[in-house]
């Protein structure tokens, strides 16, 4: 009925200065509490990682120096009624702050539904919102002493997403999907639509494509730093960003699978505007234009990339598989932010790359059977 989950963490590396041996030692620790069975459900937690925790030669570890808090609560219906076959609601509020110094970075709530209906489909809303100002410690790029004193101040912000999925049981599926972020202190805003469609052909074969098509106006963020005149400047941008994958799987048996991705990324951002950001976060004027001495940007954006994936896989036997994999990859960066699609996919075909093709083997060593002659 009743969950309790906790655990810790200790961490310390070494470093020579001045001839003397220094350790930094660090920590984590969580603990969730959670009620887990029957309609009403809760869950609730505190998570701290001190700025000096660091695990990346022994593993993953994506961000440090965090301190969180959260509280979700969420009422479900499992039985079939009305046009419904389950229904999962939940409400959810999360404090975020910087271990070290101990400054509060932002705080959120989000609300989530998802339905099934008793033709199979399911529906998904989710929204969430800032609703007070939050810091960003990190889009400032800076370190050391400076960390803690630059941020940049957010202001409250809606985001919504909605997700509509067909029945997967059907050879031919789909899935759509819209995001919606916006925060009207200074008109900025994202759009982002999907459609992935599936197609079960038989058995074996099995096609899939996924496409994105993503809209960010007034976007802000980091530019560059001026170390000389210790000013930190920020860009107003519009993003647009294309994203279209293909794959094919066939399975000839069910040892032995085949599986093609071909994948095209392309990305434009266009600089409107600059500013000098200040010490209590908010973005100020500034006479830098991010132009080079001929009036052109040095900062707009095109960017794609174009890669194909084919991997094989056999089961030779049990727990052991022979993978056969061949890569290409083509990139492309400029500033040239006027061409169309076509245009820009040739070009990107036309860039130079890599190809890669690899063999690998993994073999099961039954321990038992080797040693003890047992089957």
């Amino acid at each position: 009925t009743y969950s309790i989950y906790g655990g810790g963490g200790y961490s310390t590396y070494s470093e020579i200065e001045d001839g003397e041996r220094i350790s930094n030692p660090g920590y984590k620790y969580f603990l969730y509490f959670s009620k887990v069975s029957g309609n009403f459900q809760f869950n609730a937690g505190h998570q701290t990682e001190t700025d000096t925790w660091e695990i990346n030669d022994l593993g993953f570890q994506r961000r440090a120096n965090e301190m969180s808090s959260f509280v979700n609560l969420r009422y479900n219906i499992y039985q079939p009624f009305s046009i419904f076959n389950n229904l999962f609601t939940s409400i959810d509020a999360r404090n975020l702050s910087l271990y070290a110094p101990r400054k509060y970075q932002e705080f959120g709530v989000g609300t989530r539904v998802r339905m099934e209906f008793t033709n199979f489909w399911e529906f998904t809303s989710r929204m969430s919102f800032r609703p007070v100002d939050s810091k960003d410690y990190y889009e400032p790029r800076v370190s050391g002493e400076d960390f803690g004193q630059y941020f940049f101040l957010q202001r409250p912000s809606v985001f919504m997403n909605w997700d509509l999925e067909t029945d997967s049981r059907k050879a031919l599926r789909f899935q759509f999907g819209y995001n919606n972020w916006s925060r009207r202190f200074d008109n900025a805003s994202s759009q982002e639509l999907s459609i992935e469609p599936r197609f079960r052909a038989n058995d074996r074969l099995t096609f899939s494509t996924e496409a994105n098509f993503n809209w960010n106006k007034n976007n802000k963020g980091y530019v560059n730093k001026d170390e000389g005149l210790n000013e930190i400047y920020f860009g107003n941008r519009d993003i647009n960003t294309l994203d279209v994958e293909l794959a094919l799987t066939y399975s000839f048996n069910t040892k032995m699978d085949l599986f093609v991705r071909a994948r095209n990324y392309w990305s434009r951002v266009n600089y409107t505007e600059y500013f000098q950001l200040g010490m209590d976060g908010e973005l100020n004027a500034t006479s830098y234009t991010g132009n080079d001495v001929n009036g052109v940007s040095q900062h707009d954006t095109d960017y794609s990339v174009f890669n194909v994936d084919i991997v094989y896989t056999w089961q030779i036997a049990p727990g052991s598989f022979f993978t056969a994999t061949y890569k290409t990859f083509r990139e492309k960066e400029n500033q040239d932010i006027s061409t169309l699609f076509l245009e820009n996919f040739g070009n990107t075909l036309d860039a130079p790359g890599n190809n890669t093709f690899s063999l690998k083997l993994i073999y099961f060593l039954d321990y038992s059977q080797i040693f003890h002659g047992k089957k």
